[in-house]
Formats: structure tokens, sequence, C-alpha cells
């Protein structure tokens, strides 16, 4: 019984996580592909991932459009969703800045890298992924343009990258 039931939960558990595998650039959509190179007309695609979450199918873009570098998220059917720019640390917005410093968790923590995220279908709609590190431990966090810290994710355990 105790197997039966730890089975169960482990095939919840694993229906629930995101299946993200990286492709081809050849084996990407039509539909996708065009949705890229519509936003960016002079940007190239440098990998791609497909992502399946909850029956739904979506396609994150690694483009290089002059000196930007971005990751665009676009739906199997080609929509756009949403953008990720790699932004300079002095880019970020004071309010975004003043939340993490004044943050009992992360206040004494190092700004390392940040990315602004912006919705597809509405540029107003404008959040930021902060890498932070305080000794060996290091987050991601997700902060709105308001300061508002919504999300953060110990990433020590990941190589890093940026």
């Amino acid at each position: 019984m105790r197997s039966l039931v730890l089975a169960g939960i482990l095939a919840v558990t694993s229906t629930a996580l995101a299946a993200q595998t990286s492709i081809k650039l050849t084996d990407l959509p039509k539909k996708v592909a065009q949705a890229a190179q519509a936003r960016y007309p002079h940007g190239k695609i440098t990998a791609a991932e497909r992502e399946e979450e909850a029956g739904k199918v979506t396609f994150e873009l690694k483009i290089t459009d002059g000196k930007r570098k971005l990751e665009l998220a676009v739906s199997a059917e080609g929509k756009p969703l949403s953008e990720e720019e790699e932004i300079a640390l002095s880019e970020l917005p004071a309010a975004v800045k003043q939340a993490i410093a004044a943050s009992p968790k992360h206040g004494a923590s190092t700004l390392k890298a940040a990315e602004r995220i912006t919705d597809a279908s509405d540029a107003k709609l404008v959040r930021y992924e902060v890498k932070v590190a305080r000794g060996q431990t290091r987050y991601e966090l997700l902060v709105e343009a308001t300061g508002k810290i919504v999300k953060e994710e110990d990433i020590s355990h990941e190589p890093e990258d940026r």
C-alpha cells in the first residue's frame, strides 16, 4: 500500500512539472519561427526548447538581435507570449533595487544579473528577474516593476552561466 501511495505521488508530481526539451532549429514549427522573425526581423534564433506543461506546448527561443540577447516564448500556434531581455544592473528601476535592498533575506546580497520580462501582448506588464548572491547562496528573484518581490528560487545548485 505504501509503495502504491508513493507511486501515485510521483505520478502526480511528474505530470505537474514542465517537460522542457532542447530541439533542433530545423524542427521548429513554421508558425513559431515566423512569429520570431516577424518580431525580430534582424534577429537570429540561436537555440530552441519545447516545453509542455499541463497539456500546453510552448517554445522558448534564444535570439540575438545585434547586441541584444533575448528569449521569446511562443505558443505552438505562433502567438508570442513573453520576452526576456538581458539588461545591465544599472537599468533596473529604483523600486526594484530598493525592494531587494530592503528585503531582510536579500538586503545584504550582491546583484549579479538581470533580465526584463515583458508580456508580449501588453508591453506595460513588465517584471524583472534578478540573480543575487550572498556567500555561496544564490537566488533568482522575480520582482514587479513596482518593487514587489513575487517569487524567489534558490539556484545555488545550478551552474553559474551568467
